[in-house]
Protein backbone atom coordinates (compact mmCIF):
# COMPACT_ATOMS: atom_id res chain seq x y z
CA UNK A 1 0.00 0.00 0.00
CA UNK A 2 1.44 3.34 -1.07
CA UNK A 3 0.32 5.16 2.08
CA UNK A 4 2.27 2.80 4.32
CA UNK A 5 5.43 3.27 2.30
CA UNK A 6 5.00 7.06 2.19
CA UNK A 7 4.43 7.22 5.94
CA UNK A 8 7.24 4.82 6.72
CA UNK A 9 4.96 2.40 8.55
CA UNK A 10 3.34 -0.97 8.02
CA UNK A 11 0.40 -1.89 5.86
CA UNK A 12 -1.41 -3.31 8.91
CA UNK A 13 -1.12 -0.05 10.86
CA UNK A 14 -2.51 1.93 7.93
CA UNK A 15 -5.41 -0.54 7.63
CA UNK A 16 -6.19 -0.16 11.36
CA UNK A 17 -6.12 3.63 11.12
CA UNK A 18 -8.40 3.62 8.08
CA UNK A 19 -10.79 1.19 9.80
CA UNK A 20 -10.85 3.34 12.93
CA UNK A 21 -11.58 6.51 10.94
CA UNK A 22 -14.42 4.71 9.16
CA UNK A 23 -15.82 3.58 12.54
CA UNK A 24 -15.57 7.15 13.83
CA UNK A 25 -17.42 8.49 10.78
CA UNK A 26 -20.08 5.81 11.20
CA UNK A 27 -20.45 6.73 14.88
CA UNK A 28 -20.87 10.41 14.05
CA UNK A 29 -23.54 9.53 11.46
CA UNK A 30 -25.37 7.37 14.02
CA UNK A 31 -25.25 10.23 16.54
CA UNK A 32 -26.55 12.64 13.91
CA UNK A 33 -29.56 10.36 13.39
CA UNK A 34 -29.96 9.41 17.06
CA UNK A 35 -27.97 11.56 19.51
CA UNK A 36 -28.79 9.19 22.37
CA UNK A 37 -27.27 6.08 20.74
CA UNK A 38 -24.73 4.20 22.84
CA UNK A 39 -23.38 2.62 19.65
CA UNK A 40 -22.72 6.07 18.21
CA UNK A 41 -20.92 7.08 21.40
CA UNK A 42 -18.81 3.93 21.26
CA UNK A 43 -17.87 4.18 17.58
CA UNK A 44 -17.02 7.87 17.86
CA UNK A 45 -14.63 7.13 20.72
CA UNK A 46 -16.62 8.83 23.49
CA UNK A 47 -17.53 5.59 25.29
CA UNK A 48 -14.96 2.83 25.85
CA UNK A 49 -15.80 -0.38 23.93
CA UNK A 50 -15.77 -2.62 27.03
CA UNK A 51 -18.16 -0.29 28.83
CA UNK A 52 -20.45 -0.29 25.80
CA UNK A 53 -20.41 -4.10 25.64
CA UNK A 54 -21.27 -4.29 29.32
CA UNK A 55 -24.25 -1.99 28.76
CA UNK A 56 -25.42 -3.88 25.64
CA UNK A 57 -25.29 -7.16 27.59
CA UNK A 58 -27.77 -5.65 30.06
CA UNK A 59 -30.10 -4.52 27.28
CA UNK A 60 -29.22 -0.82 27.23
CA UNK A 61 -29.09 0.74 23.75
CA UNK A 62 -29.61 4.47 24.30
CA UNK A 63 -28.98 7.14 26.89
CA UNK A 64 -32.72 7.15 27.57
CA UNK A 65 -32.45 3.54 28.77
CA UNK A 66 -29.94 4.72 31.39
CA UNK A 67 -32.19 7.42 32.83
CA UNK A 68 -32.93 5.62 36.09
CA UNK A 69 -29.35 4.52 36.80
CA UNK A 70 -27.11 6.24 39.32
CA UNK A 71 -23.35 6.58 39.44
CA UNK A 72 -23.20 3.65 41.89
CA UNK A 73 -25.28 1.50 39.50
CA UNK A 74 -22.71 2.06 36.77
CA UNK A 75 -19.71 1.52 39.04
CA UNK A 76 -20.89 -1.92 40.17
CA UNK A 77 -21.15 -3.08 36.55
CA UNK A 78 -18.08 -4.84 35.19
CA UNK A 79 -15.87 -2.99 32.70
CA UNK A 80 -17.30 0.47 33.44
CA UNK A 81 -14.64 2.88 34.62
CA UNK A 82 -15.46 5.80 36.87
CA UNK A 83 -14.82 8.27 34.04
CA UNK A 84 -17.31 6.44 31.80
CA UNK A 85 -19.83 6.18 34.63
CA UNK A 86 -19.68 9.91 35.38
CA UNK A 87 -20.00 10.76 31.70
CA UNK A 88 -22.97 8.42 31.25
CA UNK A 89 -24.80 9.93 34.23
CA UNK A 90 -24.22 13.41 32.78
CA UNK A 91 -25.23 12.47 29.23
CA UNK A 92 -28.32 10.57 30.39
CA UNK A 93 -29.43 13.67 32.32
CA UNK A 94 -28.82 15.81 29.22
CA UNK A 95 -30.84 13.34 27.13
CA UNK A 96 -33.74 13.60 29.59
CA UNK A 97 -33.73 17.38 29.44
CA UNK A 98 -33.31 17.34 25.64
CA UNK A 99 -36.49 15.28 25.27
CA UNK A 100 -38.30 18.01 27.15
CA UNK A 101 -36.71 20.75 24.99
CA UNK A 102 -36.69 19.85 21.30
CA UNK A 103 -35.51 22.68 19.04
CA UNK A 104 -37.85 24.24 16.49
CA UNK A 105 -36.19 22.29 13.67
CA UNK A 106 -36.76 18.99 15.51
CA UNK A 107 -33.13 18.54 16.57
CA UNK A 108 -32.27 17.60 20.11
CA UNK A 109 -30.45 20.36 21.89
CA UNK A 110 -27.12 19.81 23.51
CA UNK A 111 -26.74 16.09 24.13
CA UNK A 112 -23.13 15.95 23.02
CA UNK A 113 -21.94 19.52 23.25
CA UNK A 114 -18.26 19.13 23.87
CA UNK A 115 -15.44 21.57 23.70
CA UNK A 116 -13.27 19.14 21.77
CA UNK A 117 -13.92 16.39 19.30
CA UNK A 118 -12.79 13.01 20.63
CA UNK A 119 -9.78 11.56 18.87
CA UNK A 120 -10.24 8.12 17.33
CA UNK A 121 -8.54 5.45 19.43
CA UNK A 122 -6.57 2.68 17.77
CA UNK A 123 -7.49 -0.78 18.91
Amino acid sequence: MCQARELGTTYELVRRVIRRVEEYDNGIQILHNNPASLEGLELSGVLHPLAAKSLYARGYQTLHDLATLTLVDFLVMPNIRRKDAEMLVRLAAQARSAVEGVDSDGEWSGILRRTTTPKPRLR
